[in-house]
Order: structure tokens, then sequence, then C-alpha cells
């Protein structure tokens, strides 16, 4: 298995429910616009939510609570920027990177070994770095749920 295939197993076995999710409500940065998006990516849907409940297929750029933008045409997502990270995490690179074949600082070649550590460094690095990806996935789902409980109860009461 690819180092791309077992991540992205981790992704699809730490929280498939995301994935299953059809719409989630959002609210923009300033709080004044509810909006309703398939996917935050590009060709998703994303419309407006009224105050009478109705949805409006929404149309410019709007930035995000969590610092993301979004820009629309018709409803239809022609380009996402991702937030910035709030606290960067750097994945520490071993001091030597070798391949097969290369030659070390002292003029030695690399033990296969070596090689392995140091793979095997990295990867444990992008997996723990995975996990706290997926645990911030996991609150902000958990906001989007509060977010959409609370437009629930805003609608009951409009209606």
């Amino acid at each position: 298995m690819t180092l791309a295939e077992k991540i992205k197993a981790l992704f699809n076995e730490a929280s498939p429910e995301v994935a299953e999710a059809s719409f989630m409500d959002v609210k923009s940065k300033d709080g004044s616009l509810l909006l309703r998006i398939s996917a935050l990516e590009t060709d998703g849907s994303i419309e407006l939510i009224n105050e009478d409940g109705s949805l409006t297929p929404f149309d410019g750029v709007v930035a995000l609570e969590d610092g993301s933008e979004i820009t629309a045409v018709e409803g239809k997502i022609t380009e996402v920027k991702a937030a910035e990270a709030e606290e960067e995490t750097e994945v520490e690179t071993p001091a030597a990177e070798f391949a097969e074949g290369d030659i070390t600082p002292d003029g030695e070649a690399p033990a296969s070994e070596e090689i392995a550590s140091n793979l095997e460094e990295r990867v444990t690095a992008l997996e723990s770095r995975i996990s706290e990806i997926i645990s911030m996935l996991k609150d902000k789902e958990t906001k989007v749920e509060e977010m959409s409980a609370e437009n629930k109860i805003l609608k009951d009461k409009n209606e």
C-alpha cells in the first residue's frame, strides 16, 4: 500500500459520517449570512438561507467563520480558498534525506536501514498531523451541527 493510499484509508476510516452528509449550513465570517453548501469544493452548490427559510442560489464572494473564502456564480462554487492554519505545525524532516545511491556529507552511501528509518519517521509525523486534522474536522462538524440546530430553532420561530 502506497503512502497516499494509507492517508486516504486513514481519512475514510476516521470519519465516514462526514462524507455521508449531503449539506451543511455555515455562517459568514461577520455572521450576517447563513449559507447551505453541498461540499466545500469547486463545483459544489451554495445557497443563501433567507430569513423565511427559503433558499436562493448564492452569487459572489463570502468569507466563512473558519476563515475560508468561497467564490460562487449562480449557486455553483467556482473557487475555494482554504483558511490559513491558526497554528502551523512543522513536520520534522530528518537532517539527511537520502535515496538509494546518494552519498552522505561524509562521503559514505547511507545504509538501507537509515533510509527506511528516515521514511518511517516521516510517515509517523504525517500520521500524527492527519490525526490532528481529523480532530479539527470533527470540531468543525460539531459547530455545523450546532449552527443547524440554531437555524432550525430560528426557522421555527419565524413560522
